[in-house]
Formats: structure tokens, C-alpha cells, sequence
């Protein structure tokens, strides 16, 4: 709104397909990002030396609560070590794309514009507002104390930082950065995989609980795949004998909907709350203070669980009686066995 326009928050691997089919009229982004995102195969205009304030959202580094508890603290350290020279690749990589990247684009004979004064004064004054704004969002989102005062020390670093890296001071570029970093990745994983294997530090129960969910998660992944495929090819081949020899296979009807739709609908389950891939509506939710959405977060994955605890046994009960009666369906006089079916809903609700 401070610029006259409307502004839209899209994913990264979607700016490309937006620019290029007008659907935005720009995306203000870093030099690098015209390689990264394909920008360069899309635009012909670009502005330079909008100042947008600093960006501190390079998570390259992140690791979640669940597997930070089930790290020793060699493996925290060695990850610590990592991440150093990760952070520190990153930051260069991103300097250097975005110099090669200006240098295309003048090759390629793009409109390479300067700021007007306009955009400049309406940028600045942007940028003053929403340090407010930042630091509000900060105490009622997160609960931080003496937010002004943080904000001031951390604009004074950003003022300090950005005198040291003017173009006046002449810097050497740390030839030897790529096989240092190379070296030190290695060793610290080694250091890693050394605490892993227990030679450093005993194997904790919740990374042994984690192998075995993963090994779990992937066969059921596995089998809910060979369902699938073994369907495309039934169907396939049961439509080509049926037209060309007029002799369709036998059962395909049967067990497209007793097995294979089971297996493929119900088995990925699993999978999919193992990861976080269901689909969540989160607009009034994502508006809230963390503790609330953590207590939101938990109140629903107790409720789920309360669901599924049900099903799984009435469900349970239910395959137990089917096996018990060797339960069976009859297509153009064949007998197909349907109680293992029964099994893979349960399975998957468990």
C-alpha cells in the first residue's frame, strides 16, 4: 500500500511462472535470484538500489525440536561446526551469483534501471514504519522483552557491518574458501555418523524410535506404489485383451476395488501425517500468538489421535470377524478372498 500497489506472498519455485505469464507485474527479490528462480529467461527490466532492509530469512541450517533432543552434544557440536561454513558458503554463493548475474543481464541487453527518488523516499520510509511494526509483532507474537532496545543494537550492527563492506574497503576473496568448507563438511559429518554409529556416544531410544518409523514409514510407501502400479498395468492389460482377443482378465473389477483402491487410498495415510502433507486450513489459526497455535496444534493432535484410537479398534474388530469367516466375493463364477483388505484401512488408522 506504501508504494501503490498490492503485494502478494508466493512461494519461490512460483515467482518465475507469475513474472513470466503477467500475472505480477515485478518481484523484488536479489540479484541472485535471477539464476535461482529463472528469472533471467523472463524479464527484460530490472531495478537496482531500492534499499529493502536487511533479509534474515536464509534458514539453511534449521533442525527440528525432535531431532535436536535426540543429538549428543558431540553431534551438536560438529552440526554447529557444519553450519558455519554452510552459512558462510551461502552468503558468499549469493554475492557472487548476483555480481555474474548484473553482468549477464547487461550481456543480454535488459533495461537496468535506477531507483528513482520517489521509490527511494517511499522505501526509507517504509522501512522506518515497519521496524514498529516488526517490533509490536514481536512482543505479542513471541513474548520478547525490550524490544526497542534490541532493534536499536541490531540496527547499529547493520550500520557498522555496512561501513566495513563499502566498496572503498578493497576485499580478497578467500580462494581457499571451497576446499576448506569441502574438508570441514566431511569431518564434521564423519564426526557425525561416528556419534551415530555409537563410537562417540550411545545411540538414544528416540533415534532408534525414529529409524524404526522410518523404516516403517517407507515399506508401507513402498507397498501403497506397487499398488498403484500393479492397478495401471491390470487395467492396461485387461482393456487391450479385452478389445483386441475379447478375453478381458478375470477378477480385474474385483480387485481394483477390494485391494489396489484399499491399498493406494488408505496405506499413504501414514505417510502423510508423518510428514506433515495433509492439508491444513490455517487462516485464522496462522493470525494467532505462538502459544496458542502450539496449543491448537496439540488440542487437534489429540483429538486425531482419540479418532483413530477408535477406528483402529472397531476396525480391528471388524477384520478379525471377516478373517474369521474367510470372508470371499464371487465374480463370473471365481472366488476371490477379501478379508487381507480389511486389514490395510486398520493398518493404516494404527
Amino acid at each position: 500500500k506504501s508504494f501503490d500497489a498490492v503485494a502478494l506472498t508466493i512461494p519461490g519455485n512460483e515467482v518465475f511462472e507469475a513474472v513470466a505469464q503477467g500475472t505480477v507485474d515485478g518481484a523484488m527479490v536479489s540479484a541472485a535470484e535471477l539464476t535461482n528462480l529463472r528469472l533471467i529467461d523472463g524479464v527484460k527490466h530490472i531495478t537496482v538500489g531500492v534499499p529493502s532492509g536487511t533479509y534474515q530469512g536464509i534458514d539453511n541450517n534449521n533442525v527440528n525440536r525432535a531431532t535436536w533432543k535426540s543429538l549428543s552434544d558431540a553431534q551438536r557440536k560438529a552440526f554447529f561446526e557444519a553450519a558455519t561454513i554452510s552459512s558462510a558458503a551461502v552468503t558468499w554463493k549469493y554475492v557472487t551469483d548476483g555480481a555474474r548475474n548484473m553482468k549477464d543481464a547487461q550481456a543480454k541487453s535488459f533495461q537496468i534501471h535506477q531507483a528513482p527518488a520517489d521509490l527511494l523516499a517511499k522505501s526509507s520510509a517504509f522501512i522506518e514504519s515497519d521496524l514498529t511494526t516488526i517490533a509490536r509483532a514481536a512482543e505479542k507474537n513471541y513474548g520478547l522483552k525490550d524490544v526497542d532496545q534490541k532493534v536499536a543494537r541490531f540496527r547499529k550492527l547493520v550500520e557498522k557491518n555496512g561501513r566495513s563492506s563499502s566498496p572503498a574497503r578493497k576485499w580478497r576473496k578467500p580462494h581457499s574458501l571451497k576446499f576448506t568448507g569441502a574438508r570441514f563438511a566431511r569431518r564434521s559429518i564423519s564426526r557425525l555418523t561416528a556419534c551415530e554409529c555409537g563410537r562417540r556416544a550411545p545411540v538414544e531410544l528416540n533415534v532408534i524410535a525414529g529409524r524404526i518409523v522410518s523404516a516403517v514409514d517407507r515399506a508401507v510407501l513402498y507397498a501403497a506404489a506397487l499398488a498403484l502400479l500393479a492397478m495401471m498395468l491390470q487395467v492396461s492389460v485387461d482393456v487391450i485383451a479385452k478389445l483386441a482377443f475379447n478375453a478381458p482378465l478375470p477378477l480385474t473389477s474385483a480387485l481394483v476395488t477390494e485391494y489396489y483402491m484399499v491399498a493406494v487410498a488408505f496405506l499413504p495415510l501414514a505417510a502423510g501425517e508423518y510428514r506433515q502433507a495433509h492439508i491444513h486450513v490455517d487462516i485464522f489459526v496462522q493470525r494467532l500468538p505462538h502459544a496458542a497455535r502450539s496449543a491448537i496444534e496439540g488440542l487437534g493432535m489429540a483429538l486425531s489421535a482419540a479418532v483413530f484410537t477408535v477406528l483402529s479398534i472397531q476396525g480391528w474388530q471388524q477384520a478379525m470377524d471377516k478373517l474369521s469367516n474367510h470372508a470371499f466375493l464371487m465374480e463370473q463364477s471365481t472366488r476371490l478372498t477379501v478379508w487381507p483388505a480389511y486389514f490395510f484401512c486398520r493398518w493404516a488408522w494404527a
